[in-house]
């Protein structure tokens, strides 16, 4: 006899929140309680993707998530695609390593230093659910879905403070709601408020802010083939008594935007027991607060991922993502003069060191893979990892006597339960 998940609520839409709310409620407290969440690196999970099974698949989905938090954060259109209430709950442990060697010319303030950060290990949880209000006895005509979350949006940061006072940490997570309307058969939008939480520190104490923006998006299906497309607004926070920028004593604001983004995707299904995903994604980093400030170009990904179903209870995901280097090097600058930085005026040295120090994110070459078990009917465990391949730069000032070294690299293990009922 097959083992089966009763539907313990009756249908009533009611009993689906409130589990939805339990598992938001835990999360929330864990992000925030957890004192090893010092997200360095965690910028992969905005390029990846939060969803264990999209994060497997190289970050697609956009075209038609597989899970509550890819339908959530990456295209909100996909709550009209699921059959049956969706609740995932996902989890992260992120391994980060990070090294640095910085050599400065006779006289700087500052002495020269070459070292490992701390390698830190970061776990993290995320959730989201799915309901098509059709499901209600009351509303069986509706062409409505709704589906929240909360997960980890963006993050970086190291700690050196072995080899030199130098330690930073920016750490954001966001909740997520959204409403899709099914428009036919075959199309379907979806919109919704995003609400960023934000905590940086850069030595000084911790910074707490919060910012709003939004997130809309729309699949067209057709027999085996499905497109997607989303966009997401930038959402800026500033921060405020966040570093000594200027090196005049005194703490300065800092503004730091999650940039736009928009996403774009293609999911065949005509194979026998394959889903093959095709992806691409810009990022704005140019053109936000901060990023923009410390010289960094736009991100272009491409991602692809395949879903096998090796048995009839397993399946089996490979993915690969592919982005420029976005953050990149200043050779041949002028060590000894200044440049402008939100209205501060900053030494170029240290401007070179922090910048580097603090978001050391060069990763290009991702690879992930893992696979998904359906324990009942109803009930699903995904487990996978992920490998962000070492990357850095190295270049030096006008004079060849400033030395800048600084390389990363990322490991993830990453799963998660899916309740449908």
């Amino acid at each position: 006899m097959r083992r089966t998940i009763k539907n313990f609520n009756g249908g009533k839409m009611r009993g689906k929140i409130w589990w939805f709310l339990i598992l938001f409620i835990v999360c929330f407290l864990f992000l925030n309680i957890h004192d090893n969440i010092h997200a360095a690196g965690l910028h992969g999970s905005m390029v990846w993707g939060s969803g264990s099974i999209s994060t497997q698949m190289g970050g697609t989905g956009v075209a038609m998530p597989l899970d509550a938090l890819t339908a959530v954060w990456r295209n909100p259109a996909g709550l009209s695609f699921f059959d049956h209430t969706v609740y995932d709950l996902d989890f992260s442990h992120v391994r980060s390593n990070a090294n640095g060697k910085y050599e400065y010319p006779d006289g700087f303030p500052i002495s020269s230093w070459d070292g490992t950060a701390g390698e830190r290990n970061y776990p993290m949880l995320g959730t989201a659910f799915a309901y098509q209000l059709k499901e209600d006895e009351k509303h069986r005509d509706s062409r409505l879905s709704f589906g929240g979350g909360v997960a980890i949006t963006a993050g970086a940061g190291d700690d050196y403070t072995k080899e030199t006072p130098m330690t930073s940490l920016y750490l954001c997570y966001s909740a997520m709601f959204s409403a899709s309307y099914r428009v036919n058969e075959n199309f379907a939008i979806g919109l919704g408020p995003r609400i960023n939480f934000g905590v940086a520190s850069l030595g000084y104490g911790h910074s707490v802010k919060n910012g709003i923006g939004y997130q809309i998006g729309t699949i067209y299906k057709k027999n085996d083939w499905s497109f997607g497309a989303s966009y997401v607004s930038a959402i800026s926070i500033k921060y405020a008594r966040l570093t000594d920028m200027d090196l005049d004593g005194s703490q300065d604001e800092v503004e730091l935007e999650e940039p736009q983004q928009v996403y774009v995707g293609i999911s065949y299904s005509g194979f026998d027991k394959w889903i093959l995903n095709l992806g691409g994604h810009w990022i704005n980093y140019a053109g936000a607060a901060l990023y923009k400030d410390i010289d960094w170009d736009d991100l272009w990904a491409y991602n692809l991922g395949v879903q096998y179903n090796v048995l009839p209870r397993l399946k089996l995901r490979l993915g690969y993502l592919y982005h420029n280097q976005q953050q990149k090097g200043n050779p041949g600058f002028d060590a000894a003069g200044t440049r402008n930085f939100q209205g501060l005026l900053v030494n170029n040295a240290f401007f070179e060191l922090w910048k580097n120090s603090s978001l050391p994110l060069y990763m290009q070459h991702h690879f992930g893979g893992g696979f998904g078990y359906d324990l009942w009917d109803g009930l699903s465990f995904n487990l996978g990892i992920a490998v962000d391949l070492h990357n850095g730069v190295r270049y030096r000032d006008s004079t060849g006597d400033f030395l800048v070294d600084q390389d990363n690299r990322l490991y993830w293990v990453f799963g998660g339960f899916r309740l449908s009922y």
